[in-house]
């Protein structure tokens, strides 16, 4: 089964209070004997001098590598040291055959989803967090077969949220009605971030409706 799951203690905390705009998308995230965890995750927004900036005084990241550089996100790869509560969660989740799939990061949110084996193996882990004094939030529970309640056509919750606010603003409409900054008011973040969420929620849109075309022929 699959439970999405938010923490007080989120990582990257320097990061985002010097580029509160930018948001996170974990990408992938391991470890060994020797790194307590590595962390693979794209950032999206304008503000990714400030980001790194915060990353280099982030008492969570031991290391930290820009890998790929694309317009308007960038693909990270950092090492957190033992002491960090997010290492905590994670081997935690290793020790009841739990498998974080994806994680967004924002400045006033983390929000995981996390393949669990059963209840039991849910209940264990999150008495095994508490120990350790972190409080996890369990925002949803569903069986691994059925769609994320905001996953629905292959969007993020802020995707839906950009692209429901474009489509009630008229910015879809010709000749249009608001601009990216109206929407970006409307929102409370940046025109970059805006516009970043519009693409990747209009991508995710036509990959999903595709896909699902080809699967009916």
């Amino acid at each position: 089964m699959i439970v999405e799951f938010g923490v007080d203690e989120a990582p990257l905390e320097a990061a985002f209070r010097r580029a509160p705009e930018m948001e996170v998308e974990m990408e992938h995230l391991a470890a060994t004997d020797e790194i307590p965890l590595r962390a693979f995750f794209w950032s999206y927004g304008d503000q990714f001098d400030r980001f790194e900036a915060g990353l280099g005084e982030d008492d969570g990241v031991e290391r930290w590598t820009c890998l790929e550089t694309k317009p308007g996100r960038r693909l990270y790869r950092v090492t957190h040291p033992p002491e960090l509560p997010m290492v905590t969660l994670y081997q935690h989740a290793v020790e009841h055959d739990a498998i974080i799939r994806s994680a967004t990061i924002t400045s006033d949110r983390y929000r995981a989803r996390m393949f669990v084996p059963d209840r039991d193996a849910l209940a264990s882990w999150r008495e095994a967090c508490g120990a350790d004094g972190l409080s996890i939030d369990v925002c949803a529970l569903y069986g691994a077969e059925q769609t994320p309640p905001e996953r629905h056509h292959g969007l993020s919750e802020q995707q839906r949220e950009a692209l429901l606010a474009a489509a009630d603003l008229g910015y879809f409409s010709i000749p249009r009605e608001t601009s990216l900054a109206g929407l970006a008011d409307q929102l409370g973040v940046s025109s970059q971030a805006v516009s970043e969420r519009l693409r990747r929620g209009m991508e995710n849109l036509v990959d999903a409706a595709l896909a699902e075309d080809d699967g009916q022929k």
